[in-house]
């Protein structure tokens, strides 16, 4: 499952949630599924993805990482109330590269 939210620019989408069974974990699933928002968003005129991971789930941020985004050094409470620290991560949501080598070109 994943949750994306289109962004109204300047403000970048948003992933707000995903999530994989544990017996389906490590096995491409959950990059599949960022893909598949990626796509989403790239179709819907998005440029750039956001999210925010919990400190001290390094492994997710890795996972992340690995998919192009990268650390930008904002950090926000979970809730107001909360000592929980959640990091931003960003990436851009690139082109669709032309499936004709004439599209490339300009023809």
């Amino acid at each position: 499952m994943v949750f994306v939210k289109c962004g109204s620019l300047p403000e970048p989408a948003f992933l707000g949630a995903m999530w994989v069974r544990p017996e389906f974990r490590r096995r491409g699933v959950g990059a599949s599924l960022v893909q598949r928002a990626l796509d989403f968003l790239r179709a819907a005129g998005q440029t750039e993805l956001s999210l925010w991971v919990t400190r001290g789930h390094d492994g997710v941020v890795d996972f992340y990482q690995g998919l192009g985004f990268q650390r930008t050094n904002a950090t926000s409470a979970l809730r107001p109330d909360a000592d929980t620290v959640i990091d931003e991560l960003r990436r851009r949501v690139e082109a669709v590269p032309p499936s004709d080598p004439s599209e490339a070109a300009g023809q």
